[in-house]
């Protein structure tokens, strides 16, 4: 997803000065204020100077069945918590060739039945002139914008109307809609693959066969008048079509063509002028017809909307259903040759692998969900499994995509819960970045989801190595009255056992406390420059959230987790991250106390991501599933990582996820995981993610070196990121 112009709760003070050309003198709005001539000798007072009584946690209005949470996944036990999820992947489009190959144009895994377009393949994406970029492992060409354009839209609408043919509630992007003069029949309901395809062909040229009217010729008639009656043959067809239960939608132009020569058939005592005039007459009302009801069709998917979905005032519309959406950042980069597996005798048609075809990156956006929902999670089980199921997609890679989860409240937050989250959350995420894949903690996904407490603009103000830098970030620095700072105070030490915190760790989480509006502190909590933190705040208000809006959606967007289309995985997650909001939403002050002390004193010392699990309460199962000795694995300096099968190096034999809901690599890796728990007890000395020394949340003097943080590739390829280089990889 395009994040760029998401800029939430930015605090700017601007003066704007002006008037007529009169010599009338300007007159300040505050007594005492000159305007500026280069200089102020006074500080100019302002509202920060003011004593603020309101309470950081007002009190909920509304009756016991309205406090719902919710999840964003692109989640009903009471209480409800709102999300939705975002899921990132490379989707094969087309194969990729020309002319000067034999054949040009050859499918790389034939056995695979899965969809792969055909008609992509015969559009020229010869590059502009003048505009090429080159990647490390692929040399990459900005093609002809029509091709491109074409291939964006039919890979959208493909993806909606699989969602939506199999049970989910899917809805046309607006990017999906402007088709303009570009042919994208191919992401219709009538190309399916396989078998079903097959049988529905045959049933509609049976019918088309099966079609016969009488209409003997009169030469008394004026030819107007036989084309009038021409309207009851258009008529008769369309009827003959409903009850044979074919869709008009789904005729394909051969089809239109048989249904013209029906016509002659049945037209033989004719005059042949007239049949070829009433047959041409026909075939036009009905490419017609089939153009309306497709457009009826397009407009009804983008009205659709999901009935589980959680009603949540100023809601924007995209997430009251499934929505596709391009994601460009989700391109390949960093999926290098020497990453993949080349069986013996598999020919690679051109550099590098992922180059025999022409990919999309997709971002499948669930709608806002009830959290902790049976029906929630059986959704996005479907969801995963009709992808899989019908689609080539690229398995799990480091530094190829991520999964975004947003977290929210039918209600929304107030300032209290969000400086509850922040503590809780920068005290824990680098111990839960171990459930996740190894490239999530190195130096070069810091743009994408780096520490909330090293990355923001609260943050950096007080790690800036120079004045110039602090300065920067000054302007997002706490500004309380005095009195009102010793009450926020106050709360903090109720919250935050403070003898255990770092002194740089107090000095930040101390400001987090000052902040008197959602904006202040949501604004201080962005991060830097182009830098993601790994908790994106998107949040506004004063005491309590703003109304959600196009591009503040009033949620946590948690971005920790790599890029991954198994749903008991990210099930899994969510679990976690339900826990984690049960303490910043409903637990007491003297129990989050507790769960703050608790992390300060038994995990961060050692980074033992099951002790936390623990203590947060997460249920035993799932803490069993990340701790399975097949999903856990080593990398050189002895820390403990979620793994793959293929340890990061993808068949290229078998290089697309396994049909199904459950693990990507297939489903014996389901049954190991079932077969494994219901003969033995789970193991009591699962490797933990140990031997990390404990991190300062504010270190001012710490430099990461990209090589101590897991960057080698599983298979050995030491070194890879400092000797080859990188040129961004987009999560």
């Amino acid at each position: 997803m395009s994040e760029g112009e998401d800029e939430v709760g930015d605090l700017m003070g601007v003066s704007d000065f002006g008037g007529s050309s009169s010599s009338e003198e300007i007159r300040p709005v505050i007594t005492g204020f000159v305007p500026y001539h280069g200089h102020y000798e006074e500080e100019v007072p302002d509202k920060y100077t003011v004593e603020d009584p309101r309470r950081d946690d007002p009190e909920f209005v509304g009756p016991p069945e309205e406090d719902q949470d919710s999840l964003g996944v692109g989640y009903i036990l009471a209480p409800l918590v709102i999300s939705a999820a975002e899921l990132e992947f490379l989707l094969v489009a087309c194969a990729r060739g020309n002319q000067t190959l034999t054949p040009p144009f050859r499918d790389p895994h034939p056995k695979d039945k899965r969809w792969l377009s055909k008609k992509l393949t015969r559009y020229d994406y010869a590059p502009q002139r003048g505009q090429t970029t080159h990647h490390e492992s692929v040399s990459r060409n900005y093609v002809d914008a029509k091709a491109m354009r074409r291939l964006k839209q039919v890979c959208m609408r493909r993806l909606t109307r699989i969602l939506n043919h199999d049970g989910l509630y899917a809805q046309l992007s607006t990017d999906a809609t402007d088709l303009g003069e570009l042919d994208c029949s191919e992401s219709d309901i009538s190309d399916e693959e396989g078998d079903e395809k097959k049988e529905r062909r045959k049933k509609t040229i049976r019918t088309i066969a099966n079609f016969s009217f009488e209409a003997p010729f009169d030469s008394r008639r004026l030819d107007i008048s036989h084309s009038t009656q021409a309207g009851t043959f258009f008529d008769a067809f369309t009827h003959h079509c409903e009850v044979n239960h074919i869709d008009i939608r789904a005729l394909t132009p051969e089809d239109i063509r048989l249904a013209q020569g029906r016509i002659h058939w049945c037209l033989r005592h004719w005059p042949t002028f007239l049949r070829v005039q009433v047959a041409g007459w026909f075939g036009h009302k009905l490419r017609e017809l089939r153009s309306v009801k497709k457009g009826i069709d397009d407009t009804a998917l983008g009205e659709v909307q999901d009935p589980n979905h959680v009603q949540v005032v100023g809601l924007a519309k995209k997430y009251r259903a499934w929505t596709v959406v391009e994601d460009t950042s989700v391109d390949g980069a960093g999926m290098a040759r020497w990453r993949y597996e080349i069986p013996d005798g598999f020919e690679i048609r051109f550099f590098h692998p992922m180059t025999d075809y022409r990919w999309f990156g997709a971002e499948v956006v669930s709608p806002v969900l009830p959290a902790n929902n049976e029906i929630t999670f059986e959704t996005i089980r479907k969801a995963c499994s009709s992808l899989r199921n019908r689609l080539r997609i690229h398995k799990p890679m480091e530094v190829s995509s991520g999964l975004h989860v947003h977290l929210g409240h039918k209600h929304g937050w107030n300032l209290l819960h969000i400086k509850r989250f922040v503590t809780l959350w920068a005290a824990v995420e680098e111990t839960l970045i171990y459930l996740h894949r190894k490239d999530r903690g190195a130096e070069r996904m810091r743009a994408w989801c780096g520490p909330l407490a090293e990355v923001t603009r609260l943050a950096c103000y007080h790690t800036a190595q120079t004045e110039g830098e602090r300065r920067m970030c000054a302007d997002f620095l706490p500004r309380t009255a005095p009195e009102t700072e010793k009450r926020n105070k106050r709360i903090m030490a109720e919250h935050i056992p403070m003898e255990h915190l770092h002194p740089d760790e107090a000095e930040f989480f101390t400001d987090v406390w000052k902040y008197t509006t959602l904006d202040e502190l949501c604004s201080a909590l962005h991060g830097i420059s182009y830098y993601r933190p790994t908790a994106r705040i998107r949040i506004s208000g004063e005491k309590v959230s703003a109304e959600s809006k196009e591009f503040i959606p009033q949620t946590i967007e948690i971005r920790t987790m790599h890029g991954t289309l198994d749903a008991d995985h990210i099930n899994h997650w969510i679990i976690v991250l339900q826990r984690i909001i049960y303490y910043v939403r409903r637990a007491s002050t003297a129990s989050y106390q507790n769960l703050i002390r608790g992390i300060m004193t038994q995990i961060l010392a050692d980074q033992n991501v099951r002790l936390l699990l623990e203590l947060l309460g997460v249920p035993k199962e799932t803490i069993d599933y990340f701790f399975h000795p097949s999903h856990r694995g080593e990398d050189e300096n002895g820390k403990s990582w979620w793994v793959y099968p293929d340890n990061d190096r993808v068949n290229w034999g078998d290089p697309f996820m396994a049909p199904g809901h459950g693990s990507t690599h297939g489903p014996q890796w389901d049954t190991v995981l079932g077969q494994h728990w219901k003969q033995t007890a789970a193991p009591k000395t699962a490797t933990p993610a140990t031997g990390r020394a404990r991190p300062k949340l504010i270190n001012k003097d710490k430099k990461r070196d990209p090589r101590n943080e897991g960057d080698t590739a599983a298979t050995g390829n030491a070194q890879w990121w400092g000797d080859r280089g990188y040129d961004g990889a987009d999560d």
